[in-house]
């Protein structure tokens, strides 16, 4: 079912992602009590956005790609998890300290209770979202991944799976 919100290049867009992926993305009205613009259902591998997000619909869907990759390839995304949680921490703020202030953001804004397991997931998240669409954290991620071999890896492992994801 589609929404009158987003037209049909929004949607073609989505549908693009989801063959590439090799899932299925639902557009759907997602209950306000689900505190969610979306979420990612791994028993059937599906990804949800509601239809009526203010957001717009494709950052969601940089969003729940992340959490796709978990399934997908766990060993990778664990590190590609840690990994973004070491550049957040080295972009002003300590790991712990991150951690805990994204927890206490869904517990202000959400009145939900996330462990630091899911809260490093969604900075993860967050990070792909960034990475994706916003120039200034692609440079600074960039930067930051000159400064080892080990980061380096990292960051060719994400640009590969970018560069396969696009193509």
């Amino acid at each position: 079912e589609f929404s009158a919100k987003y037209d049909k290049k929004t949607y073609s867009k989505i549908n693009t992602i989801a063959k590439a992926m090799g899932t299925k993305i639902i557009v759907e009205n997602i209950p306000q009590e689900m505190n969610s613009n979306g979420y990612y259902r791994s028993s059937d591998g599906t990804i949800h956005i509601d239809a009526n997000l203010d957001e717009p619909v494709m950052t969601v869907v940089k969003h729940e790609i992340t959490h796709r990759m978990k399934d997908l390839a766990p060993k990778e995304y664990m590190a590609y998890r840690d990994f973004a949680v070491e550049v957040m921490s080295d972009w002003g703020l300590g790991t712990k300290t991150t951690i805990e202030a994204l927890q206490l953001d869904y517990r202000e804004q959400d009145n939900t209770d996330i462990d630091v397991e899911t809260a490093m997931d969604e900075i993860a998240a967050d990070m792909t979202r960034a990475i994706l669409s916003d120039e200034k954290a692609l440079k600074r991620f960039i930067e930051h991944a000159k400064t080892s071999k080990a980061n380096m890896n990292m960051a060719n492992k994400f640009f590969q799976a970018a560069r396969e994801f696009f193509n």
